[in-house]
């Protein structure tokens, strides 16, 4: 009787030391997350970040943090693919956190997506379809993820506007230039009748 009682109280203690423990770590998260790291943690199995709720807002912040050390770098020839595929890497996390569950991180990181292909587009003198596409494709998902975010809402005016500013179309039938859609019906040659 007295090595189940022992058992007991050897259960309960681990388990209230278990629970201050994961008291602490959930601590630790709010002020982690405001500096863009992951919190130093006591459980392992990332506990603390599944019951939160916070890895998808982990690793947008991280993912910008990222971005932000991308664009800074100077391009040079003997490191130019070295930074394009650290952008295209970053790209790629932007992509992935894009279909995240939580709505605000997937139309954040849309948001972000369509930025770098706008700034892409503005670069090549807006001479870039796909580039366009992308830009206002991502602006777009941005505000249908979160129709309160208001930095998408704004970019998506913005590209808008100068697109149509430097005569850029975007859409299904701009690809060939052979129809300039001003004649509508009548601009065949007379017939006959039906």
């Amino acid at each position: 009787m007295k090595i189940i009682a022992a058992l007991g109280v050897a259960v309960a203690t681990a388990a209230a030391v278990i629970a201050v423990l994961l008291a602490q770590d959930l601590r630790a998260w709010p002020g982690a997350i405001g500096h863009g790291k992951a919190a130093n943690v006591s459980i392992p199995f990332h506990a603390a970040e599944r019951i939160l709720g916070v890895h998808d807002q982990l690793e947008l912040r991280l993912a910008l943090v990222d971005v932000r050390r991308v664009a800074k770098r100077q391009v040079h020839l003997e490191d130019a693919l070295d930074v394009q595929g650290e952008r295209a890497a970053v790209e790629n996390r932007l992509a992935t956190l894009a279909g995240s569950a939580d709505t605000r991180v997937a139309s954040q990181a849309e948001d972000v997506i369509g930025v770098l292909a706008f700034g892409d587009l503005a670069r090549a003198g807006f001479q870039g379809r796909p580039q366009a596409e992308t830009a206002l494709g991502a602006f777009q998902n941005a505000v249908r993820l979160d129709p309160t975010n208001a930095a998408a809402r704004w970019n998506l005016e913005v590209v808008l506007r100068l697109l149509i500013a430097h005569g850029v179309r975007t859409g299904p039938g701009q690809g060939s230039g052979a129809s300039t859609g001003r004649h509508g019906a009548s601009g065949g040659a007379p017939g006959r009748g039906f």
